[in-house]
């Protein structure tokens, strides 16, 4: 196993120093009172202080990228309509947004290495979607399958109006092509015929999970009926009325380990609180790393809908003006994932620091409190095997140093690396030193 976590720092990290030279997990929310994308972290409870809060608004209403597509229009918050919804595409780092009748896309990308976060690829009308009763009505949920678990490979954006699930194959990013439906439509058939708010993609079992207006979760089966996993009434925190759901992808993860996430658990928002939830037992899913504050995290704003990412998290705040950042997801496989410094002085030469808690050593990968050392605060813990540091030579005259550090389909879910990098004036070990803000990242299914 030792071997295996091995190639997992090599595969995340390691690849940083073989090369030429945002936050683990977030959530998205749609607010449908401003058609406001919104990423948002929860960690508001973690102990290292100072967090470094998430909360970056994505702007999407009345933007075109394709002339002749409709655009979105703000459909109205949680409290109005249950139109409206947000998915992510893990493989291409991509956000879908809708009103209910067009889906707008845009790129995370990254404010320090680029694209633009926010930056729009595309825009469309929902392609009319025939259903036993018709033509599928607005949609209230959507649900990204990154990976064409149900369609044999085609990335899939799977939608709800409430009563039928249908999939839509996306164009490329940048492509004003127009969709198609790859997964015809079939009505949910869960017994009461509850009103479907939002879907999220369970890919461990191949399955949905779906929320309703009237509070309740369910496990769909692809074709329509309750999966294995029943259902349940959500409010371990309050919610009533659900808006939103969303997988938790790093779960389950590896058992024995406190910061990993040791069943399976989902998020849900009614708007206005985001639950994190159990599957088993339908109560409040267990503390990890990423979701430390506690089963009941309160929404930046009110959210029509939920999503779920797999962008690396900085959890303290950098001691000067270095600064470590990544771009991209840390889904396995995450093509699109990279790491970086930014605020370096050219010529030093630089080291990133790296621990992992994964089996067979549970040290946590982290220091909480950080340890004043180098003239700074190390928080990664880089003397438990196998953690570790790696010399990546000279920072560039630009101040930044950033390595394309892709994540390949091998690591498994709940694998938690933690980082930092170093500065070193002297190019001779002698200091003086600086250290950057630590970054956690949480590998996930994508």
């Amino acid at each position: 196993m030792n071997k295996s976590i091995r190639v997992l720092a090599f595969a995340t990290l390691l690849v940083i120093a073989i090369s030429p030279t945002v936050e683990a997990q977030t959530l998205f929310g749609f607010d449908g009172g401003t058609a406001t994308a919104v990423q948002f972290d929860m960690i508001p409870g973690f102990a290292c202080p100072p967090t470094v809060p998430t909360l970056v608004p994505y702007p999407t209403a009345g933007i075109a990228v394709c002339a002749a597509a409709p655009v979105i229009l703000p459909p109205g918050g949680p409290a109005i309509t249950p139109l409206g919804d947000i998915a992510v595409n893990r493989i291409t780092d991509t956000t879908f947004v809708t009103d209910g009748v067009t889906i707008y896309e845009f790129v995370n990308g990254s404010a320090v290495f680029g694209p633009p976060p926010g930056g729009p690829v595309h825009n469309y009308a929902v392609p009319p979607i025939l259903t036993a009763a018709g033509i599928m009505g607005p949609l209230t949920g959507m649900g990204m399958d990154s990976v064409g678990l149900f369609t044999g490979g085609i990335p899939t954006l799977f939608v709800t109006d409430g009563a039928f699930i249908a999939g839509i194959a996306t164009p490329p990013p940048g492509s004003c092509a127009a969709p198609f439906v790859s997964v015809p439509a079939f009505a949910h058939g869960i017994v009461g015929g509850p009103f479907l708010t939002d879907i999220t993609i369970d890919p461990f079992t191949g399955t949905f999970w779906a929320c309703g207006a009237g509070g309740g979760v369910f496990n769909v089966a692809f074709g329509g009926g309750l999966a294995a996993g029943g259902a349940f009434a959500a409010g371990i925190c309050g919610a009533a009325g659900l808006t939103g759901i969303a997988y938790d992808l790093a779960s389950p993860g590896i058992p024995g380990f406190g910061t990993n996430a040791p069943a399976p658990a989902v998020f849900v928002t009614d708007g206005f609180i985001v639950e994190y939830i159990d599957l088993g037992t339908a109560g409040p899913a267990a503390a990890t790393f990423y979701a430390s504050g506690g089963p009941c995290i309160p929404t930046p704003a009110p959210l029509n809908g939920l999503a779920y990412s797999t962008h690396a998290v900085n959890w303290a705040g950098p001691p000067g003006g270095t600064a470590i950042a990544s771009v991209g997801q840390s889904s396995a496989p995450g093509p699109s994932f990279g790491l970086g410094m930014t605020g370096g002085t050219g010529g030093s030469n630089t080291w990133v620091f790296f621990g992992i808690n994964a089996p067979p050593v549970a040290s946590g990968g982290f220091f909480c409190p950080g340890i004043p050392s180098l003239g700074s605060t190390l928080y990664v813990d880089i003397f438990a095997p196998p953690g570790g540091l790696i010399f990546l030579g000279a920072m560039p005259g630009s101040g930044v140093f950033f390595v394309p550090s892709p994540i390949g389909a091998g690591p498994p879910p709940g694998v938690q690396v933690y980082a930092q990098f170093l500065e070193d004036f002297s190019t001779v070990g002698l200091g003086p030193f600086t250290l950057t803000d630590p970054m956690e990242l949480t590998i996930s299914a994508p």
